[in-house]
C-alpha cells in the first residue's frame, strides 16, 4: 500500500497536472500526479476501436502564446503533432459555410491521437493510475490524502485539476475551496459519439456547429499517418443538447446527432454507424474564469486547469506552468 510524502501531490493526470508536474520536477521538488483513470490526458482522450485511433474528446489545440508556442515546436520536432488544419467551415443555417478568411491560424493534432501529448509531458514523471482521490484534508503544515484502496500521501502543497464540482466533493473543507466551487461558472456537459462511415470522404476535416445540435463533425481518419482501414467521424452535441440527453437515452440521442449530421452534408454523412458513445460530465466551463491561470488558497492548495483562461488544451498548459512558477517563488 501506498504512503508516501511528497512536497507537492498533483490531483489529476491531465494537461495542466502534467504540465505543473514537468515543472516542479524540472526545479527538483519532490511530487506524484493521482488520476483515478487507466490513461492519460483527461478530457485529451483517444479511444481505440479495432485497434485505430479516434479522438472523441479534444480534437485540436491551437498554439497563441510563445510559452506554449515553444512547447508546441518542440512536439512539431519530436513528432508528436503536426498542423492539421487552418480554420473549419461552419454549420450554421442548415448548411455547411465555407470557413472565416480571417480565422486562418493553424489548428494542430497528433496522428497518434491527442492523448500523445499527455504521453509526452507525462515520460519521466512519477504518476499513479488508478488511484482515485476520496479525501484531503489538512493536517499541520500538510495535506493528507487518502485514494480508494487505502493508499495514503502526505504534501506539503497540492495542485488539483480536477472539474470544481468534483474537487468539492473530496476537499470541499480545504479553507477556499467550497467557495471557489459554487462561485465557479457552469460546466457545461458533452455528448460524443464516434462513427464508422461508408460513405465518400468528406471535403473537410472538420465542421464547427454555430446552432442546433451539433456543435463539432471531424474526419477523425484525416489525422492518421496513413489511411486507416476504417474511418471514423466523431459528432459533439452541443452543451445544451447534451444537458439535456446525457441522463436519457445515449443511443437515441446519437441517432438525433447523426440525423443532423446527414442533413448537413447527404453525400458524406448519410451512411454513419455509430461504433461508441461518450458523455463528458465536465467538459468545459461555461464562462473560463479569466482572472489568472490558477488560484490558491491561504493554505496552499492550487485549483489548475482549462477552467481558467479560455478553456482550451493551451490554457491547461499553461495554467500547470503557472501554478509551479507561483510555488517556486514562494
Amino acid at each position: 500500500m501506498d504512503h508516501s510524502s511528497v512536497d507537492v501531490c498533483i490531483i489529476g493526470a491531465g494537461l495542466s497536472g502534467l504540465s505543473a508536474g514537468r515543472a516542479l520536477t524540472a526545479a527538483g521538488r519532490r511530487m506524484v500526479v493521482l488520476d483515478k483513470s487507466r490513461g492519460l490526458g483527461g478530457r485529451a482522450a483517444t479511444r481505440r476501436i479495432d485497434g485505430i485511433p479516434v479522438d472523441h474528446g479534444a480534437q485540436f489545440f491551437t498554439a497563441r502564446s510563445g510559452a506554449f508556442q515553444k512547447q508546441t515546436e518542440d512536439w512539431l520536432q519530436a513528432g508528436v503533432c503536426f498542423e492539421w488544419s487552418r480554420g473549419f467551415p461552419q454549420a450554421a443555417n442548415g448548411r455547411i459555410q465555407p470557413p472565416d478568411s480571417a480565422d486562418a491560424h493553424p489548428r494542430f493534432a497528433c496522428a497518434d491521437g491527442m492523448t500523445a501529448l499527455a504521453k509526452s509531458l507525462g515520460q519521466g514523471l512519477d504518476v499513479r493510475r488508478e488511484h482515485r482521490v476520496i479525501r484531503v484534508e489538512p493536517d499541520g503544515d500538510e495535506f493528507v490524502l487518502e485514494c480508494e484502496g487505502g493508499a495514503i500521501f502526505h504534501a506539503g502543497t497540492v495542485f488539483c485539476s480536477a472539474p470544481m464540482p468534483q474537487t468539492a466533493t473530496f476537499a470541499g473543507e480545504v479553507a477556499g475551496v467550497r467557495q471557489e466551487a459554487l462561485t465557479a461558472s457552469p460546466i457545461e456537459s458533452c455528448l460524443a459519439v464516434i462513427a464508422e462511415t461508408s460513405g465518400p470522404d468528406p471535403a473537410w476535416r472538420g465542421v464547427q456547429g454555430r446552432e442546433g445540435n451539433l456543435a463539432w463533425i471531424g474526419a477523425d481518419f484525416s489525422k492518421r499517418r496513413e489511411r486507416p482501414a476504417r474511418r471514423f467521424i466523431v459528432l459533439h452535441g452541443s452543451a445544451e443538447f447534451s444537458d439535456r440527453h446525457g441522463d436519457g437515452d445515449l443511443d437515441a440521442a446519437a441517432r438525433i446527432l447523426l440525423h443532423d449530421a446527414a442533413a448537413l452534408d447527404p453525400e458524406t454523412l448519410s451512411s454513419l454507424t455509430p461504433r461508441h458513445i461518450q458523455r463528458w460530465r465536465f467538459a468545459r466551463s461555461a464562462q473560463p474564469l479569466a482572472d489568472r491561470a490558477f488560484r490558491r488558497s491561504t493554505t496552499g492548495f492550487y485549483l489548475i486547469g482549462d477552467a481558467f483562461l479560455q478553456g482550451k488544451i493551451e490554457s491547461a498548459w499553461t495554467s500547470g506552468q503557472a501554478a509551479a512558477a507561483d510555488f517556486l517563488a514562494r
